[in-house]
């Protein structure tokens, strides 16, 4: 486990890497009733974080799950991989035209 916190580290800051077993069975279950325990939870802020979270996932064979507002409840949030956390950065994406498009 350290060494994949390391790795984490090296692309996000430590507020935004989770990987105390506390915080790990916080994010093991969605509305759903399946419980997986990721091996961490992250929470990038942008698109450069994600492109390096995806090679660094890619380079040691991780599952990546993302999870954001509306994630669906059948079991699709959850992972025993790393677990990207996109919720509070969706809460600053707006939709715009009727829903046509977004900014965030």
């Amino acid at each position: 486990m350290k060494e994949l916190e390391k790795g984490l580290l090296r692309i996000l800051p430590p507020a935004r890497v989770k990987t105390r077993l506390i915080d790990r069975y916080a994010y093991a279950s969605d509305a759903s009733h399946f419980f997986l325990l990721p091996k961490a939870v992250v929470q990038p802020e942008s698109i450069e974080e994600i492109k390096k979270l995806f090679a660094f996932s890619h380079e040691h064979n991780i599952p990546v799950t993302f999870r954001a507002g509306g994630t669906s409840l059948s079991g699709q949030g959850v992972t025993d991989g790393i677990l990207v956390d996109l919720s509070n950065y969706w809460r600053k994406v707006v939709a715009e035209n009727n829903g046509n498009s977004v900014r965030g």
